[in-house]
């Protein structure tokens, strides 16, 4: 497929004004800004696959391919929890709350989210830009972590799942694998890595309606 500038323009808009409103917080709540980002690249893509019919199998929301894709980035994902947990024990964040679980069976889809972000408005539409691999994913790691840059523990999380879970989709195009992964690696690094507890936050946002 050709280059879809007008994706790669939104996407590239939104991550900055994203993570220029982490950096000086205009807005108290940036979870309202994040939220709206969502509902508008929602909206978009329903539109494109009402419209194009067989373009989410294209994309990667698909089952033919799982288990290569899985088996893949479990080689990838079980030595990066190992060594997530390990840099959680040595700075003392290991005693985990029960929310953790939580998080770990919601994180996925947030995961899914971002990998389609990337993969999909990104890694595609770079296709025909960049032709060799290697390259084309060293470009969507250093991208993947400069949307993490206001925190520099994330930046040198986030390059190399970002070049891995891009090379893993050039073979085995599949969203599914890669956002569960992404999601599982996202928990931990949130209660391990940062010292996080995000389920407590949405339990607490969740009881204000009560």
């Amino acid at each position: 497929m050709k280059p879809n500038y007008f994706e790669l323009s939104f996407l590239i808009l939104s991550s900055i004004v994203y993570v220029l409103l982490e950096f000086i917080r205009i807005i108290p709540d940036i979870k309202i800004v994040s939220i709206s980002i969502i509902i508008a690249w929602v909206g978009y893509v329903v539109w494109k696959a009402v419209k194009n019919k067989g373009i989410l199998t294209y994309w990667g929301f698909r089952g033919d391919n799982f288990l290569p894709s899985i088996r893949s980035c479990l080689y990838f994902t079980i030595p990066a929890i190992a060594l997530l947990v390990g840099y959680g024990i040595l700075t003392g964040h290991y005693l985990l709350p029960q929310t953790f679980w939580m998080i770990c069976l919601l994180y996925p889809i947030w995961g899914i989210i971002q990998q389609f972000a990337l993969q999909v408005l990104v890694h595609r539409n770079l296709q025909e830009l960049i032709k060799p691999v290697f390259y084309r994913c060293l470009l969507l790691g250093l991208l993947f972590c400069s949307a993490h840059i206001y925190d520099l523990r994330l930046v040198l999380l986030a390059f190399p799942i970002g070049f891995a879970f891009s090379w893993i989709y050039s073979r085995y195009p599949n969203l599914w694998a890669l956002g569960v992964c992404h999601g599982i690696l996202g928990a931990i690094v949130y209660y391990f890595v940062l010292g996080l507890d995000p389920g407590k936050e949405i339990i607490g946002f969740i009881l204000q309606f009560r």
